[in-house]
């Protein structure tokens, strides 16, 4: 698909979500999924980057009726740890006195709302009428004003970027030296984390690259050297970093990962998909949009690609077609990331990770993909607090997972591929994987219907072998 085509039947879609009535996007079918009853029927985060599209289509009207909606939302709570920020659902009711991070409410709506509200009051601020266009501006005063400070380390890659852009966005055009400064100090300590390490924190996260190469193209773009020059170290790095571990045959990106909502760009949206999708007109990079698919609230994601899609090299990195390829990656937490990708078979295994913090639920410590008949089979490693492991590429098409010193809790993966047991000790995934152990594996079965292999003894580990 030509990259145009893609980006005009991307509005159409969004266009086809937005509910004038009301003022907001509808929840395309899949999105939130995860959240079970918690889910809601409109989106504000989502309807503010509809109002940027809207406004870049022009369709000036419609966006100052999403606008309109969304600032109206903003909470407005001065001292509390949810200022400035925004529901997730329009139906979500103002936290209270017993509000709890990430259930009632999400900070970093802060940074993903004032990031369109800025985008849209540099390039089209003269398109809104002047009440709401102060109004986007006392609203992405709050947003920078708003967020306690400390909360954002330079180590929280996505929002760190997001966050210190903005921020200096605001200090400037509304001569808030204060806002300046801190942004500058945030920027140089997530720039010299990169310098230092060669990476990022949040390594090798297919949604949160997508933040990440936006936020670094609009530090490109900064009337300052010493921003303009992290901003192309940035994007340099990442899309060095892209290019190697995305594999064209098997169309998806080769784990470890930091942060995973998935493992397979063709089951579920993802940004990095996003991304090649609106800069190429890559239609593998997505799921079939004919269908309900999980993430698909990520979609209204597109118009902030498309706004720093110029700032990208070439516009988008050719694909490496170099095979067999391995590279091993220096994190930042000490860890070791190795990427092996063959002709249809590919591994990500860290080594010495799984300690500390992690986003349990998204730390992906160790996979295998390879191809099988027309689809493509993987096994993930899942990271889990009681049972920190260790994860090496084992030859050219095996996995070893070991516990590490200090596991309480026996290892658990995940796969897509049907199951069947081959003896206690063994199971085989479709046709080519092979999980072996030294104990005993019980089968199981995810909220999503996903089959799981869990040991049974804390010191046990096991084998994933391509065959």
């Amino acid at each position: 698909m030509d990259p145009e085509a893609s980006r005009a039947w991307l509005w159409r879609w969004a266009r086809e979500h937005w509910d004038p009535a009301t003022g907001f996007v509808r929840n395309p079918p899949g999105g939130y999924a995860e959240l079970g009853t918690l889910v809601g029927r409109y989106l504000v985060r989502e309807t503010a980057w509809f109002a940027l599209a809207a406004v870049e289509h022009g369709e000036p009207d419609t966006a100052c009726r999403a606008l309109a909606a969304v600032l109206d939302r903003q909470y407005d709570r001065p001292g509390t740890a949810w200022h400035g920020t925004f529901p997730v659902f329009t139906h979500d009711p103002e936290p209270g006195d017993d509000a709890i991070e990430w259930y009632s409410y999400d900070p970093n709506w802060r940074q993903f709302v004032g990031l369109a509200l800025a985008l849209i009051l540099e390039h089209h601020g003269d398109a809104l009428p002047s009440h709401l266009r102060a109004a986007c501006e006392r609203a992405v005063i709050t947003c920078v004003a708003g967020e306690p400070g400390g909360r954002i380390a330079a180590s929280y890659t996505n929002p760190a970027l997001m966050h210190a852009w903005l921020a200096r966005w605001v200090g400037r055009r509304f001569e808030l030296p204060q806002e300046s400064a801190r942004a500058d100090e945030l920027a140089m300590a997530v720039i010299g984390r990169f310098r230092r390490h060669g990476t990022v924190d949040e390594f090798n996260a297919p949604t949160y690259y997508g933040v990440d190469l936006v936020a670094a193209a609009l530090w490109s773009r900064v009337d300052d050297p010493g921003w303009a020059q992290a901003g192309r170290d940035l994007l340099a790095g990442l899309f060095d970093e892209l290019r190697f571990l995305y594999h064209p045959g098997l169309r998806n990106l080769c784990g470890p990962f930091s942060r995973a909502y998935t493992l397979d760009l063709a089951s579920t949206v993802t940004l990095y998909g996003l991304w090649r999708f609106v800069a190429l007109g890559d239609p593998g990079s997505l799921p079939p949009l004919t269908r309900v698919i999980p993430h698909s609230h990520d979609l209204f994601f597109a118009p902030l690609i498309d706004a720093a899609r110029p700032s990208a090299p070439r516009p988008f990195p050719a694909d490496d077609v170099t095979l067999p390829r391995e590279r091993t990656f220096s994190l930042p937490n000490g860890a070791r990331a190795t990427a092996w990708l063959g002709s249809d078979v590919m591994i990500g295994a860290e080594d010495g990770g799984g300690r500390g913090d992690h986003v349990w639920d998204q730390y992906v410590p160790g996979t295998v993909h390879c191809r099988d008949g027309a689809v493509v089979r993987w096994v993930a490693v899942r990271g889990q607090p009681d049972c920190p492991v260790d994860c090496r590429v084992d030859g050219p098409a095996a996995l070893t997972v070991r516990p590490a010193s200090g596991a309480t809790g026996p290892i658990l993966l995940a796969t897509n591929a049907p199951l069947e047991r081959t003896s206690p000790q063994a199971v085989q995934a479709g046709a080519r994987l092979r999980i072996a152990s030294d104990g005993p594996l019980r089968l199981e079965a995810a909220w999503d219907g996903r089959p799981l292999i869990r040991g049974t003894d804390p010191a046990q580990g096991c084998r994933v072998e391509a065959m």
